[in-house]
């Protein structure tokens, strides 16, 4: 019988995912302590993140999504809006 395999040192990739973990819930953390409504978007206008204040907005504005409007495009949900309100 002929046993071939590799091995790889993980211990950096696990350190670094953990950091970044670390990162994300420090400022998950932050945007929830604030009581203004937030949506981080990206430079195509995703939204990428949103606080707390944004789920009671976006359910008190009847957009009671699991994901609070996570990943859909902001510009084009104002356009809409704008389009439809008189």
């Amino acid at each position: 019988m002929l046993l071939i395999g590799t091995a790889r040192d993980v211990t950096a990739d696990r350190t670094a995912r953990a950091e970044i973990e670390r990162s994300h819930m420090l400022l998950q953390t932050t945007l929830d302590a604030l009581s203004a409504h937030i949506a981080i978007v990206d430079g195509s206008g995703t939204i990428i993140a949103v606080n707390q204040a944004w789920h009671r907005f976006a359910e008190r504005g009847g957009y009671a999504t699991p994901d609070h409007g996570v990943g859909s495009n902001y510009v084009e949900a104002c356009r809409a809006a704008v389009a439809t309100d008189p």
